[in-house]
């Protein structure tokens, strides 16, 4: 598929922090809560417990000025849910808090995300949300990847 010109890092940033929690759900088998599934998109038909979706929400550019270039700061909100139950089902808050600690936790240890992306903010924390598109209920954070792009000037 082809991408909006100028908008391959925000694919990029969303699959490191895809890739990152790929590893923490291997690294988590043996965990009590851990999950199973990890889908790039909220909107899942037929979403599996216990799962984590990710999608993108708004995303900011920001140039800063240098005698020899620019400097561009790109900003990408990226919403991470744990989904623990479906819809009429008993809402696990304890069980999504352990959960978004947990993915919090790689996020921070790995917030050097390589090649200019890093984790710059984590917030917006809610263990107790229901989300009809997916017919589930859990729980949801923010996260904030940003990509610095060097553009030099040429003379």
């Amino acid at each position: 598929m082809v991408e909006i010109y100028g908008t391959a890092w925000t694919e990029i940033a969303k699959d490191k922090v895809i890739s990152l929690i790929d590893a923490l759900k291997t690294t988590m088998l043996a965990y009590d809560p851990t999950f199973s599934y990890v889908y790039d998109r909220h909107n899942v038909a037929d979403l599996n417990l216990n799962a984590i979706t990710i999608s993108s929400l708004d995303f900011s550019t920001t140039p800063i000025g240098l005698a020899s270039g620019t400097i561009v700061r790109h900003d990408i909100m990226l919403s991470i849910r744990v989904h623990t139950a479906y819809k009429g089902g008993h809402q696990q808050s304890d069980k999504n808090v352990k959960l978004l600690n947990s993915i919090s936790n790689k996020l921070l240890d790995n917030e050097n995300l390589l090649d200019n992306y890093r984790v710059s903010e984590i917030s917006g924390v809610d263990a107790a949300r229901e989300f009809d598109e997916s017919g589930t209920l859990g729980g949801e954070m923010i996260v904030l990847i940003s990509f610095m792009d060097v553009h030099t000037q040429e003379e």
